[in-house]
């Protein structure tokens, strides 16, 4: 089961998943067409499989090309190996900051 919750502030596109990440749910986490800046807040994902890493290492892809930007909140890091160079923060507050100083270089995390 996945949950999915949704919030665009201030320029930002924050999409909180809860729940399970797999290929049988994929379909729910919405288009994402038209936003430069986005955060995954995967506090409260229990589990991912490599489809669902697949999708949000391909969302990253995209938004690079386009000069947009992926973040991946996690307050514990736990999942830092998953997601490789995606910058991460632990916290949604810190998006904006960032975000607002379009630079996030420094924030990688290398395991």
């Amino acid at each position: 089961m996945l949950d999915i919750n949704t919030e665009f502030r201030k320029g930002i596109l924050f999409i909180r998943l809860n729940g399970y990440l797999n290929k049988d749910n994929l379909h729910k986490v919405i288009k994402i067409r038209g936003f430069n800046y986005i955060v995954f807040n995967i506090d409260n994902l229990y589990a991912i499989d490599t489809y669902g890493i697949d999708f949000l290492l391909n969302i990253n892809k995209k938004l690079q090309k386009e000069k947009g930007k992926l973040l991946i909140c996690d307050k514990n890091y736990h999942k830092d190996y998953i997601f490789g160079k995606i910058p991460k923060i632990n916290n949604e507050l810190e998006a904006f900051k960032l975000y607002e100083e379009d630079d996030l270089d420094g924030y990688y995390a290398y395991y």
